[in-house]
């Protein structure tokens, strides 16, 4: 039994690390424009200096998670989104997080899915722990010792 739990929270971790490892980042910045748009800002570091391209882009494509902020921007505001995606094969979660930046302060911060992404990573991980816990358990309750039954007949 206790091998058998070694095993499993071996697998436990391993599962784990391996949900860590597989985390992707990307990201995003946007700006408001003067007329009060959302504008996707793409960098070219390629050339001397950068450039900058501003494009206007719709909320509801861009940010749907984030419709409610849409009326809380003002004109000049940068927008930070980024989106982190972790998963093995069927379990492929991601969390969102969008700060909003006026100057150099910032101002606002929302965030998306972090709940069911760290909630489904844990799981995933104790899964196998759970399962020993749960055949544990199944044993010591049905175990013949433990309702005095060893064979012989009892008076």
């Amino acid at each position: 039994m206790k091998t058998w739990g070694v095993v499993c929270g071996l697998l436990s971790g391993a599962i784990f690390a391996v949900m860590i490892a597989s985390m992707n980042s990307c990201g995003d910045s946007y700006e408001i424009s003067p007329e009060g748009r959302l504008c996707v800002v793409k960098t070219d570091p390629s050339t001397n200096p950068p450039t900058v391209t501003r494009a206007p882009r719709d909320w509801a494509s861009e940010l749907p998670q984030f419709l409610a902020l849409e009326k809380w921007v003002r004109p000049g505001d940068r927008i930070e989104s980024s989106r982190i995606t972790a998963g093995l094969w069927l379990f492929e979660v991601q969390m969102r997080k969008v700060e909003v930046f006026r100057g150099t302060e910032s101002v606002m911060l929302a965030r998306d899915g972090h709940v069911r992404f760290w909630g489904m990573i844990v799981a995933l991980s104790l899964f196998p722990m759970i399962c020993w816990a749960i055949g544990v358990f199944w044993i010591v309750t049905l175990s013949p010792r433990r309702h005095g039954v060893h064979g012989e007949e009892s008076s």
